[in-house]
Protein backbone atom coordinates (compact mmCIF):
# COMPACT_ATOMS: atom_id res chain seq x y z
CA UNK A 1 0.00 0.00 0.00
CA UNK A 2 1.24 3.47 -0.92
CA UNK A 3 2.09 5.68 2.03
CA UNK A 4 1.34 9.33 2.78
CA UNK A 5 3.80 11.46 4.77
CA UNK A 6 3.15 14.92 6.22
CA UNK A 7 5.78 17.68 6.55
CA UNK A 8 5.30 20.98 8.38
CA UNK A 9 7.82 23.81 8.80
CA UNK A 10 7.64 27.03 10.80
CA UNK A 11 10.41 29.60 10.51
CA UNK A 12 9.25 31.06 13.83
CA UNK A 13 7.94 28.75 16.58
CA UNK A 14 5.01 31.07 17.30
CA UNK A 15 3.64 30.27 13.84
CA UNK A 16 2.80 26.83 15.18
CA UNK A 17 0.22 28.35 17.53
CA UNK A 18 -2.31 28.82 14.70
CA UNK A 19 -4.54 26.25 13.02
CA UNK A 20 -2.07 25.23 10.31
CA UNK A 21 -0.95 22.02 12.06
CA UNK A 22 -4.51 20.84 12.66
CA UNK A 23 -5.60 21.79 9.14
CA UNK A 24 -2.71 20.03 7.40
CA UNK A 25 -2.97 16.93 9.61
CA UNK A 26 -6.68 16.65 8.77
CA UNK A 27 -5.94 17.15 5.06
CA UNK A 28 -3.28 14.39 5.10
CA UNK A 29 -5.69 11.99 6.82
CA UNK A 30 -8.49 12.77 4.35
CA UNK A 31 -6.16 12.47 1.34
CA UNK A 32 -4.96 9.04 2.49
CA UNK A 33 -8.53 7.90 3.18
CA UNK A 34 -9.92 9.09 -0.18
CA UNK A 35 -7.15 7.45 -2.21
CA UNK A 36 -6.88 4.25 -0.18
CA UNK A 37 -3.37 5.06 1.04
CA UNK A 38 -1.82 4.59 4.50
CA UNK A 39 -0.91 7.70 6.52
CA UNK A 40 2.49 7.02 8.05
CA UNK A 41 2.27 8.86 11.39
CA UNK A 42 5.63 7.47 12.52
CA UNK A 43 7.35 9.82 10.07
CA UNK A 44 5.16 12.91 10.43
CA UNK A 45 7.81 15.62 10.23
CA UNK A 46 7.90 19.07 11.77
CA UNK A 47 10.66 21.71 11.70
CA UNK A 48 10.02 24.54 14.16
CA UNK A 49 12.17 27.64 13.96
CA UNK A 50 14.23 26.43 10.97
CA UNK A 51 14.69 28.73 7.99
CA UNK A 52 13.95 27.53 4.45
CA UNK A 53 15.51 30.72 3.07
CA UNK A 54 18.98 29.58 4.18
CA UNK A 55 18.25 25.87 3.74
CA UNK A 56 18.72 25.13 7.44
CA UNK A 57 15.77 22.70 7.41
CA UNK A 58 17.63 20.57 4.83
CA UNK A 59 20.94 20.60 6.70
CA UNK A 60 19.78 19.71 10.19
CA UNK A 61 16.01 19.44 10.13
CA UNK A 62 13.40 16.73 9.59
CA UNK A 63 13.08 17.63 5.90
CA UNK A 64 16.76 16.84 5.34
CA UNK A 65 16.21 13.47 7.04
CA UNK A 66 13.23 12.80 4.75
CA UNK A 67 15.32 13.59 1.65
CA UNK A 68 18.01 11.21 2.93
CA UNK A 69 15.36 8.52 3.51
CA UNK A 70 14.14 8.96 -0.08
CA UNK A 71 17.70 8.68 -1.43
CA UNK A 72 18.33 5.56 0.69
CA UNK A 73 15.11 3.96 -0.52
CA UNK A 74 13.52 3.89 2.94
CA UNK A 75 10.69 6.02 1.56
CA UNK A 76 9.42 4.01 -1.39
CA UNK A 77 8.70 5.32 -4.87
CA UNK A 78 4.98 6.06 -5.21
CA UNK A 79 4.74 7.62 -1.74
CA UNK A 80 2.98 10.97 -1.20
CA UNK A 81 4.38 13.99 0.67
CA UNK A 82 1.78 16.48 1.97
CA UNK A 83 2.89 20.07 2.66
CA UNK A 84 0.96 23.27 3.40
CA UNK A 85 2.38 24.91 0.27
CA UNK A 86 5.48 24.69 -1.91
CA UNK A 87 7.19 27.52 -0.02
CA UNK A 88 7.28 25.19 3.02
CA UNK A 89 9.76 23.03 1.07
CA UNK A 90 12.18 25.84 0.26
CA UNK A 91 12.59 29.62 0.06
CA UNK A 92 16.10 29.41 -1.33
CA UNK A 93 17.22 30.58 -4.76
CA UNK A 94 14.39 29.48 -7.12
CA UNK A 95 16.71 27.18 -9.12
CA UNK A 96 17.85 25.43 -5.93
CA UNK A 97 14.28 25.26 -4.64
CA UNK A 98 12.91 23.76 -7.85
CA UNK A 99 15.81 21.30 -7.94
CA UNK A 100 14.69 19.92 -4.55
CA UNK A 101 11.12 19.49 -5.86
CA UNK A 102 12.39 17.89 -9.08
CA UNK A 103 14.57 15.45 -7.13
CA UNK A 104 11.53 14.31 -5.14
CA UNK A 105 9.38 13.91 -8.26
CA UNK A 106 12.11 12.06 -10.17
CA UNK A 107 12.43 9.71 -7.17
CA UNK A 108 8.77 8.81 -7.63
CA UNK A 109 7.45 10.95 -4.76
CA UNK A 110 4.17 12.82 -5.32
CA UNK A 111 4.00 16.23 -3.61
CA UNK A 112 0.55 17.51 -2.62
CA UNK A 113 -0.12 21.03 -1.28
CA UNK A 114 -2.87 21.31 1.34
CA UNK A 115 -3.47 25.04 0.77
CA UNK A 116 -4.65 24.70 -2.84
CA UNK A 117 -4.90 20.90 -3.31
CA UNK A 118 -2.36 20.88 -6.15
CA UNK A 119 -0.61 17.62 -7.09
CA UNK A 120 2.98 17.55 -8.38
CA UNK A 121 4.11 14.23 -9.82
CA UNK A 122 5.83 12.97 -12.97
CA UNK A 123 2.46 11.97 -14.49
CA UNK A 124 0.74 15.26 -13.61
CA UNK A 125 3.55 17.37 -15.08
CA UNK A 126 3.68 15.27 -18.24
CA UNK A 127 -0.06 15.88 -18.71
CA UNK A 128 0.14 19.54 -17.69
CA UNK A 129 3.69 21.00 -18.11
CA UNK A 130 2.34 24.39 -17.00
CA UNK A 131 2.45 23.06 -13.41
CA UNK A 132 6.24 23.14 -13.59
CA UNK A 133 6.05 26.83 -14.47
CA UNK A 134 3.53 27.38 -11.65
CA UNK A 135 5.86 25.77 -9.13
CA UNK A 136 8.74 27.98 -10.30
CA UNK A 137 6.57 31.12 -9.96
CA UNK A 138 5.59 30.12 -6.40
CA UNK A 139 9.23 29.60 -5.49
CA UNK A 140 10.33 32.90 -7.06
CA UNK A 141 7.65 34.72 -5.06
CA UNK A 142 8.64 32.92 -1.82
CA UNK A 143 12.31 33.76 -2.34
CA UNK A 144 11.53 37.42 -3.08
CA UNK A 145 9.37 37.66 0.05
CA UNK A 146 12.17 36.26 2.18
CA UNK A 147 14.75 38.58 0.60
CA UNK A 148 12.46 41.57 1.23
CA UNK A 149 12.01 40.55 4.88
CA UNK A 150 15.75 40.16 5.26
CA UNK A 151 16.43 43.61 3.73
CA UNK A 152 13.90 45.18 6.08
CA UNK A 153 15.36 43.34 9.04
CA UNK A 154 18.91 44.42 8.13
CA UNK A 155 17.74 48.03 7.66
CA UNK A 156 16.09 47.97 11.09
CA UNK A 157 19.19 46.49 12.72
CA UNK A 158 21.48 49.06 11.06
CA UNK A 159 19.20 51.88 12.18
CA UNK A 160 19.14 50.52 15.73
CA UNK A 161 22.93 50.10 15.70
CA UNK A 162 23.49 53.69 14.54
CA UNK A 163 21.09 54.92 17.20
CA UNK A 164 22.81 52.91 19.93
CA UNK A 165 26.31 53.99 18.88
CA UNK A 166 25.23 57.65 18.57
CA UNK A 167 23.26 58.25 21.75
CA UNK A 168 23.23 54.93 23.61
CA UNK A 169 19.50 54.49 23.13
CA UNK A 170 18.50 50.84 23.41
CA UNK A 171 16.00 49.19 21.07
CA UNK A 172 15.10 45.55 21.37
CA UNK A 173 17.19 43.54 18.93
CA UNK A 174 16.10 39.92 18.87
CA UNK A 175 15.78 37.70 21.93
CA UNK A 176 16.80 38.97 25.35
CA UNK A 177 18.35 37.05 28.27
CA UNK A 178 15.75 35.27 30.38
CA UNK A 179 16.87 37.08 33.56
CA UNK A 180 16.07 40.52 32.14
CA UNK A 181 12.79 42.32 31.42
CA UNK A 182 12.45 45.14 28.90
CA UNK A 183 10.55 48.28 29.93
CA UNK A 184 8.79 49.72 26.87
CA UNK A 185 8.11 53.05 28.58
CA UNK A 186 11.71 54.12 29.09
CA UNK A 187 13.57 51.57 26.92
CA UNK A 188 15.56 50.10 29.81
CA UNK A 189 16.22 46.59 31.08
CA UNK A 190 15.80 45.39 34.66
CA UNK A 191 16.56 42.13 36.47
CA UNK A 192 13.66 39.79 37.15
CA UNK A 193 12.99 36.89 39.52
CA UNK A 194 15.14 34.49 37.45
CA UNK A 195 18.30 36.38 38.44
CA UNK A 196 18.76 34.37 41.63
CA UNK A 197 18.81 31.02 39.87
CA UNK A 198 21.35 32.41 37.36
CA UNK A 199 23.55 33.46 40.29
CA UNK A 200 23.07 29.99 41.79
CA UNK A 201 24.19 28.34 38.54
CA UNK A 202 27.32 30.53 38.30
CA UNK A 203 28.15 29.86 41.94
CA UNK A 204 27.86 26.09 41.52
CA UNK A 205 29.96 26.20 38.36
CA UNK A 206 32.71 28.10 40.16
CA UNK A 207 32.61 25.45 42.89
CA UNK A 208 33.51 22.81 40.31
CA UNK A 209 30.08 21.45 39.39
CA UNK A 210 29.61 20.61 35.70
CA UNK A 211 26.61 21.59 33.59
CA UNK A 212 25.02 18.14 33.90
CA UNK A 213 25.36 18.00 37.69
CA UNK A 214 23.98 21.53 38.04
CA UNK A 215 20.99 20.66 35.84
CA UNK A 216 20.28 17.54 37.89
CA UNK A 217 20.61 19.42 41.17
CA UNK A 218 18.23 22.17 40.10
CA UNK A 219 15.72 19.55 38.94
CA UNK A 220 16.01 17.60 42.22
CA UNK A 221 15.47 20.82 44.19
CA UNK A 222 12.36 21.57 42.08
CA UNK A 223 13.77 24.91 40.93
CA UNK A 224 11.46 26.21 38.15
CA UNK A 225 13.03 26.17 34.69
CA UNK A 226 13.56 29.47 32.87
CA UNK A 227 10.62 28.92 30.55
CA UNK A 228 8.42 27.37 33.22
CA UNK A 229 7.21 24.86 30.61
CA UNK A 230 9.54 21.98 31.43
CA UNK A 231 9.82 20.04 34.65
CA UNK A 232 13.53 19.26 34.25
CA UNK A 233 16.56 21.44 33.62
CA UNK A 234 18.69 20.68 30.57
CA UNK A 235 22.47 20.44 30.51
CA UNK A 236 22.62 22.59 27.36
CA UNK A 237 20.58 25.34 29.03
CA UNK A 238 23.05 25.54 31.91
CA UNK A 239 26.07 25.47 29.57
CA UNK A 240 24.62 28.29 27.44
CA UNK A 241 24.04 30.43 30.53
CA UNK A 242 27.66 30.02 31.63
CA UNK A 243 28.89 31.01 28.12
CA UNK A 244 26.50 33.93 27.63
CA UNK A 245 28.11 37.31 26.86
CA UNK A 246 24.96 38.94 28.21
CA UNK A 247 26.13 38.12 31.75
CA UNK A 248 28.49 41.10 31.55
CA UNK A 249 26.11 43.20 29.44
CA UNK A 250 27.23 42.55 25.86
CA UNK A 251 24.90 41.76 22.96
CA UNK A 252 26.17 40.30 19.69
CA UNK A 253 24.10 40.65 16.53
CA UNK A 254 24.82 39.74 12.93
CA UNK A 255 23.97 42.02 10.02
CA UNK A 256 24.69 40.73 6.50
CA UNK A 257 27.31 38.31 7.76
CA UNK A 258 29.11 40.86 9.97
CA UNK A 259 29.12 40.47 13.78
CA UNK A 260 28.57 43.57 15.90
CA UNK A 261 29.43 43.45 19.60
CA UNK A 262 27.42 45.98 21.60
CA UNK A 263 29.17 46.55 24.92
CA UNK A 264 27.08 47.68 27.92
CA UNK A 265 23.84 46.93 26.05
CA UNK A 266 22.37 45.13 29.08
CA UNK A 267 22.88 45.73 32.79
CA UNK A 268 25.74 43.48 33.89
CA UNK A 269 25.13 40.61 36.27
CA UNK A 270 28.86 40.00 36.71
CA UNK A 271 31.88 42.03 35.64
CA UNK A 272 33.65 41.28 32.40
CA UNK A 273 36.78 40.22 34.30
CA UNK A 274 34.75 37.67 36.26
CA UNK A 275 33.12 36.43 33.05
CA UNK A 276 36.50 35.96 31.38
CA UNK A 277 37.80 34.17 34.48
CA UNK A 278 34.69 31.96 34.28
CA UNK A 279 35.52 31.09 30.65
CA UNK A 280 39.10 30.29 31.64
CA UNK A 281 37.73 27.93 34.30
CA UNK A 282 35.35 26.42 31.72
CA UNK A 283 38.19 25.84 29.24
CA UNK A 284 40.41 24.24 31.86
CA UNK A 285 37.52 22.08 32.99
CA UNK A 286 36.78 20.86 29.46
CA UNK A 287 40.44 19.99 28.96
CA UNK A 288 40.51 18.13 32.26
CA UNK A 289 37.38 16.06 31.54
CA UNK A 290 39.50 13.17 30.42
CA UNK A 291 39.25 9.51 31.14
CA UNK A 292 35.69 9.08 32.39
CA UNK A 293 35.49 5.50 33.53
CA UNK A 294 39.16 4.89 32.71
CA UNK A 295 42.63 5.91 33.86
CA UNK A 296 43.32 9.63 33.67
CA UNK A 297 46.50 10.22 31.68
CA UNK A 298 48.54 13.21 32.85
CA UNK A 299 50.58 14.24 29.80
CA UNK A 300 48.61 13.09 26.74
CA UNK A 301 45.37 14.35 25.22
CA UNK A 302 46.06 18.03 25.93
CA UNK A 303 45.78 19.07 22.30
CA UNK A 304 47.97 19.30 19.25
CA UNK A 305 51.58 20.27 19.90
CA UNK A 306 51.56 19.90 23.70
CA UNK A 307 53.26 16.50 24.07
CA UNK A 308 55.34 15.62 21.00
CA UNK A 309 57.93 13.14 19.77
CA UNK A 310 61.50 14.47 19.94
CA UNK A 311 62.45 12.64 16.73
CA UNK A 312 59.67 13.31 14.21
CA UNK A 313 57.69 16.13 15.90
CA UNK A 314 54.47 14.13 15.77
CA UNK A 315 52.07 13.66 18.64
CA UNK A 316 52.41 11.16 21.47
CA UNK A 317 49.51 9.07 22.70
CA UNK A 318 48.79 6.62 25.50
CA UNK A 319 47.46 3.12 24.92
CA UNK A 320 46.46 0.55 27.52
CA UNK A 321 47.54 -3.00 26.73
CA UNK A 322 47.00 -6.38 28.36
CA UNK A 323 50.06 -8.54 28.83
CA UNK A 324 50.03 -12.35 28.85
CA UNK A 325 52.46 -15.03 29.93
CA UNK A 326 53.90 -17.49 27.40
CA UNK A 327 51.31 -19.99 28.56
CA UNK A 328 48.60 -17.59 27.43
CA UNK A 329 47.57 -16.72 30.98
CA UNK A 330 46.73 -13.05 31.64
CA UNK A 331 49.55 -11.29 33.50
CA UNK A 332 48.78 -7.57 33.92
CA UNK A 333 47.56 -4.43 32.21
CA UNK A 334 50.07 -1.70 31.35
CA UNK A 335 49.93 1.64 29.56
CA UNK A 336 52.51 2.54 26.97
CA UNK A 337 53.44 5.86 25.38
CA UNK A 338 53.42 5.72 21.57
CA UNK A 339 54.70 7.96 18.84
CA UNK A 340 51.53 8.29 16.77
CA UNK A 341 53.53 8.64 13.56
CA UNK A 342 55.33 5.36 14.24
CA UNK A 343 52.06 3.68 15.14
CA UNK A 344 50.67 4.56 11.71
CA UNK A 345 53.77 4.17 9.52
CA UNK A 346 56.39 2.28 11.63
CA UNK A 347 58.85 5.00 10.60
CA UNK A 348 59.90 6.43 13.99
CA UNK A 349 60.52 4.66 17.33
CA UNK A 350 58.75 2.00 19.40
CA UNK A 351 56.72 2.66 22.54
CA UNK A 352 57.82 2.80 26.19
CA UNK A 353 56.05 2.45 29.53
CA UNK A 354 54.04 5.61 30.30
CA UNK A 355 53.96 5.54 34.12
CA UNK A 356 57.64 6.38 34.82
CA UNK A 357 57.54 9.30 32.39
CA UNK A 358 54.29 10.65 33.85
CA UNK A 359 55.74 10.54 37.37
CA UNK A 360 58.89 12.33 36.22
CA UNK A 361 56.96 15.05 34.37
CA UNK A 362 54.68 15.52 37.41
CA UNK A 363 57.77 16.08 39.53
CA UNK A 364 59.04 18.62 37.00
CA UNK A 365 55.65 20.40 37.02
CA UNK A 366 55.77 20.66 40.81
CA UNK A 367 59.18 22.30 40.46
CA UNK A 368 57.86 24.64 37.76
CA UNK A 369 54.92 25.98 39.76
CA UNK A 370 55.33 29.65 40.61
CA UNK A 371 55.02 30.32 44.38
CA UNK A 372 52.13 32.77 43.80
CA UNK A 373 50.11 30.04 42.11
CA UNK A 374 50.26 27.82 45.18
CA UNK A 375 48.42 30.24 47.44
CA UNK A 376 44.66 30.49 46.73
CA UNK A 377 43.48 33.85 45.37
CA UNK A 378 47.00 35.26 45.33
CA UNK A 379 46.65 35.78 41.59
CA UNK A 380 43.26 34.41 40.55
CA UNK A 381 43.10 36.33 37.28
CA UNK A 382 45.13 35.20 34.28
CA UNK A 383 45.93 38.62 32.81
CA UNK A 384 47.57 37.21 29.70
CA UNK A 385 44.30 35.51 28.73
CA UNK A 386 42.28 38.67 29.40
CA UNK A 387 44.66 40.76 27.31
CA UNK A 388 44.65 38.17 24.51
CA UNK A 389 40.84 38.30 24.56
CA UNK A 390 40.87 42.07 24.03
CA UNK A 391 43.48 41.78 21.28
CA UNK A 392 41.27 39.23 19.54
CA UNK A 393 38.29 41.60 19.80
CA UNK A 394 40.29 44.47 18.34
CA UNK A 395 41.45 42.22 15.50
CA UNK A 396 37.81 41.20 14.94
CA UNK A 397 36.79 44.87 14.63
CA UNK A 398 39.55 45.52 12.10
CA UNK A 399 38.36 42.53 10.04
CA UNK A 400 34.76 43.77 10.17
CA UNK A 401 35.70 47.27 9.02
CA UNK A 402 37.94 45.82 6.30
CA UNK A 403 35.02 43.70 5.06
CA UNK A 404 32.79 46.77 4.71
CA UNK A 405 31.31 47.57 8.13
CA UNK A 406 31.18 51.32 8.87
CA UNK A 407 33.99 52.52 11.18
CA UNK A 408 31.63 54.90 13.00
CA UNK A 409 29.78 51.94 14.50
CA UNK A 410 32.97 50.55 16.02
CA UNK A 411 35.06 53.59 16.93
CA UNK A 412 33.76 53.99 20.49
CA UNK A 413 34.00 50.27 21.21
CA UNK A 414 37.49 50.14 19.72
CA UNK A 415 38.69 53.05 21.86
CA UNK A 416 37.11 51.52 24.97
CA UNK A 417 38.90 48.22 24.35
CA UNK A 418 42.20 50.04 24.00
CA UNK A 419 41.57 51.70 27.38
CA UNK A 420 40.54 48.37 28.95
CA UNK A 421 43.77 46.79 27.72
CA UNK A 422 45.82 49.66 29.16
CA UNK A 423 44.07 49.25 32.55
CA UNK A 424 44.68 45.47 32.56
CA UNK A 425 48.35 45.96 31.76
CA UNK A 426 48.69 48.49 34.57
CA UNK A 427 46.78 46.22 36.97
CA UNK A 428 48.96 43.24 36.03
CA UNK A 429 52.18 45.20 36.47
CA UNK A 430 51.06 46.56 39.84
CA UNK A 431 50.28 43.09 41.20
CA UNK A 432 52.93 42.28 43.77
CA UNK A 433 51.22 39.83 46.08
CA UNK A 434 52.53 39.80 49.63
CA UNK A 435 52.89 36.08 50.22
CA UNK A 436 53.85 34.71 53.59
CA UNK A 437 56.61 32.07 53.45
CA UNK A 438 54.66 29.93 55.88
CA UNK A 439 51.75 29.82 53.40
CA UNK A 440 54.10 28.71 50.66
CA UNK A 441 55.44 25.86 52.80
CA UNK A 442 51.90 24.69 53.62
CA UNK A 443 50.83 24.65 49.99
CA UNK A 444 54.03 23.00 48.80
CA UNK A 445 53.29 20.25 51.29
CA UNK A 446 49.71 19.98 49.96
CA UNK A 447 51.04 19.81 46.41
CA UNK A 448 53.38 16.94 47.25
CA UNK A 449 50.55 15.04 48.93
CA UNK A 450 48.41 15.57 45.82
CA UNK A 451 51.21 14.23 43.62
CA UNK A 452 51.55 11.15 45.83
CA UNK A 453 47.80 10.47 45.54
CA UNK A 454 48.02 10.84 41.77
CA UNK A 455 50.87 8.34 41.59
CA UNK A 456 48.78 5.94 43.69
CA UNK A 457 45.99 6.12 41.07
CA UNK A 458 43.50 8.43 42.81
CA UNK A 459 41.35 9.70 39.91
CA UNK A 460 40.38 13.05 41.47
CA UNK A 461 44.04 13.76 42.29
CA UNK A 462 45.11 12.76 38.78
CA UNK A 463 42.57 15.16 37.26
CA UNK A 464 43.97 18.01 39.38
CA UNK A 465 47.54 17.08 38.47
CA UNK A 466 46.57 16.92 34.80
CA UNK A 467 45.32 20.52 35.05
CA UNK A 468 48.49 21.50 36.93
CA UNK A 469 50.75 20.10 34.20
CA UNK A 470 48.75 21.90 31.51
CA UNK A 471 48.82 25.19 33.42
CA UNK A 472 52.59 25.32 34.12
CA UNK A 473 53.98 23.66 30.97
CA UNK A 474 54.02 25.19 27.50
CA UNK A 475 55.01 21.91 25.86
CA UNK A 476 56.70 18.58 26.52
CA UNK A 477 59.09 16.99 24.01
CA UNK A 478 60.09 13.35 24.60
CA UNK A 479 62.70 11.23 22.85
CA UNK A 480 61.29 7.85 23.83
CA UNK A 481 64.61 6.05 23.29
CA UNK A 482 67.06 8.81 24.21
CA UNK A 483 69.56 10.56 21.95
CA UNK A 484 70.90 7.32 20.53
CA UNK A 485 67.54 5.55 20.07
CA UNK A 486 68.58 2.82 22.55
CA UNK A 487 68.78 4.44 25.97
CA UNK A 488 66.47 5.97 28.60
CA UNK A 489 63.71 8.40 27.54
CA UNK A 490 64.90 12.01 27.32
CA UNK A 491 62.31 14.63 28.31
CA UNK A 492 62.44 18.39 27.69
CA UNK A 493 59.78 20.39 29.53
CA UNK A 494 59.28 24.03 28.50
CA UNK A 495 57.44 26.01 31.16
CA UNK A 496 55.12 28.93 30.46
CA UNK A 497 57.97 31.16 31.70
CA UNK A 498 60.00 29.80 28.70
CA UNK A 499 62.45 28.12 31.10
CA UNK A 500 63.43 24.59 30.09
CA UNK A 501 64.07 21.50 32.17
CA UNK A 502 65.74 18.53 30.45
CA UNK A 503 66.20 15.14 32.11
CA UNK A 504 66.35 11.40 31.56
CA UNK A 505 63.76 9.06 33.05
CA UNK A 506 64.80 5.86 34.78
CA UNK A 507 62.52 2.81 34.78
CA UNK A 508 61.40 3.61 38.34
CA UNK A 509 60.37 7.16 37.39
CA UNK A 510 63.37 8.88 38.97
CA UNK A 511 65.02 11.78 37.16
CA UNK A 512 68.60 11.76 35.92
CA UNK A 513 70.46 14.75 34.53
Amino acid sequence: MRKVYSYMRFSRPEQAKGTSIERQSHFAEQYALEHGFELDKSLTMMDKGLSAFHGVHKKKGAFGQFLAAVTAGKVKSGSVLVVESLDRLSREDPLIAQSALSDLILSGITVVTAADNQVYSREEIQQNPFKLIMSLVVMIRANEESETKQRRSNAFLKSALNQYQTNGKVRRLGADPSWLDFNKDDGTYSFNERTEVIRQILGLYNQGFGSLKIARRLTEENVPTLSGKRSAWGQTTVANIVKSHALYGMKRINVQGVDYDLEDFYPELITKSKWLALQQHRTKRSKSMHGRGETVHLITGHGKGFTTCGYCGGGLGAQTQKQYKRSGEYSKTVTRLHCLTHKETSSCCSSVFLEPIENAVLFAACIGVQPQALVPNANSVDYSVLIDEIDAKIKHIVEQVTSGAPWDLFKDVHDKMKQDKKKLLAERDSQKPDIDQHDIEIWVDELLKLADKAKAGDKAARLKCRILIKSVCKNIVIKLRGHDLKSEPLVTVTFITNEQFEFKVASDGSIRF
